[in-house]
């Protein structure tokens, strides 16, 4: 249970040789890439702490929340997750996520994890990031992310609400088969326009959207956002100019 889940609930074991009880709990802990294991031993005689109903039943909905719930430490490592972000995630048990950097999984590439990270750090809590979520077997899905620093002693650690947004983009489409919007409008210019100038306007769209939401990630880090792109910042600086973004003097280095 501890392996499984972090911690262990108190468990009642009779001392060898005695005929005293006591109450063991474990966490379990992890330093420099191996697990370890901190027991708690309770006289069973003494009184328990009680925890307040209210924080009780937090606990209990965040357990069965449909929002994938995710706390890391300060390097972005996994140290707790819910049922509904293992079933995101494609993950059978939190076994197969401990102590793995979320960027596994969160962001179209890793380098957004560190991007997101260092956000929070600088300018505390982030709102409703769209971005994309890549499962163990394979699949992707659209999630938006809120994240925070957790108070508390010792190491940083942060927390993730990750939500499943593909419904809700999909709503947003008008009554054409529930074709988003941009497809639509493509739709009805065909026979009108030649699909080699559909096509080309098409990416031209799709690419400058990528580049401002690159930009917008990395808090218009250029060096970042052309990174996040898999592109050279040359290329990148190409673009910028050849969509207007940004401003028109590209030709300075982010430090």
């Amino acid at each position: 249970q501890a392996r499984a889940a972090g911690r262990a609930e108190d468990v009642p074991l009779r001392v060898a040789g005695s005929v005293r009880d006591v109450l063991v709990s474990a966490s379990m802990l992890r330093y420099d890439d191996r697990s370890f294991f901190m027991l708690r031993l309770a006289s069973g005689q003494a009184p328990q702490i009680r925890v307040p109903e209210g924080e009780s039943r937090l606990s209990s909905f965040l357990m069965a929340a449909p929002d994938g719930l995710v706390v890391t430490s300060g390097d972005g490592s996994m140290l707790a997750a819910n049922p509904a972000f293992l079933a995101m995630a494609e993950l059978s048990s939190f076994s197969q996520a401990d102590g793995e950097k979320l960027g596994r999984f969160l962001g179209r590439q890793e380098v957004e994890l560190d991007v997101l990270i260092a956000n929070l750090r600088m300018r505390g809590p982030v709102r409703l990031l769209q971005t994309a979520l890549r499962g163990a077997m394979g699949s992707e899905s659209l999630v938006e992310v809120s994240a925070a620093e957790m108070p508390g002693q010792g190491q940083p650690a942060y927390g993730f609400a990750i939500r499943d947004i593909g419904p809700r983009i999909g709503g947003s489409s008008n009554a054409r088969g529930g074709m988003p919007a941009p497809a639509a409008n493509l739709t009805e210019l065909v026979g009108r326009v030649p699909l080699r100038e559909l096509v080309r306007d098409a990416t031209d769209v799709i690419e400058k959207l990528a580049i401002e939401a690159a930009l917008e990630l990395s808090s218009d880090n250029r060096a970042l956002a052309a990174e996040m792109l898999g592109l050279s910042r040359q290329s990148l600086y190409v673009k910028l100019r050849r969509f207007n973004i940004g401003g028109a003097d590209h030709t300075e280095e982010d430090a």
